[in-house]
């Protein structure tokens, strides 16, 4: 074997090793995005459910709002880490979709149907994005209105019933 076919199959043995990080990588941020989406509103739905449940809990009306004030900011701080995150797969498309063209030679690998199939608007983020969007708002709507619980029992003095006739 001569020194410049051992030099070609260092180089695509480095090309796939670095290729299949990439993959890790990708499917790593993936996974990690789909867990936190689908937790994210089962969660919080139940802990809101919980505070604003009298017969279990008999929280005071200013814990309720600060709690629905910190899940406001944990759920805002979620979803900036949830674009970025966004930001990275699509990086991380284009980068697997060039490699693969350039440096594997594949006519059709993972990430270059990404790229070239695009007209569900999969590599622009935004089917993923409106979906975060709506997740992540009904979310944050749902700790607003446990701040908005919080103010109605200070001031009105009761529970839901002042704010379901509001």
């Amino acid at each position: 074997m001569s020194e410049t076919q051992l030099n070609g199959n260092q180089d695509r043995e480095g090309v796939l090793l670095a290729y299949a990080e990439l993959c890790r990588s990708y499917n790593a941020i993936r996974a990690f995005r789909a867990r936190l989406l689908s937790l994210l509103p089962l969660t919080s739905s139940g802990g809101i459910f919980l505070l604003l449940n009298n017969e279990i809990s008999a929280v005071s009306p200013i814990t309720i709002m600060t709690l629905g004030i910190l899940g406001c900011l944990v759920t805002a701080g979620l979803y900036i880490y949830e674009r970025h995150n966004m930001e990275r797969c699509h990086r991380l498309i284009h980068i697997g979709a060039k490699w693969e063209e350039q440096k594997l030679n594949l006519d059709n690998g993972q990430f270059m149907m990404r790229v070239n199939g695009d007209e569900a608007g999969i590599v622009s983020g935004s089917r993923y994005k409106l979906a975060a969007g709506l997740i992540y708002g009904a979310v944050f709507l749902g700790w607003c209105y446990l701040i908005v619980a919080g103010l109605l029992r200070i001031f009105c003095g009761v529970g839901l019933a002042c704010f379901a006739f509001l």
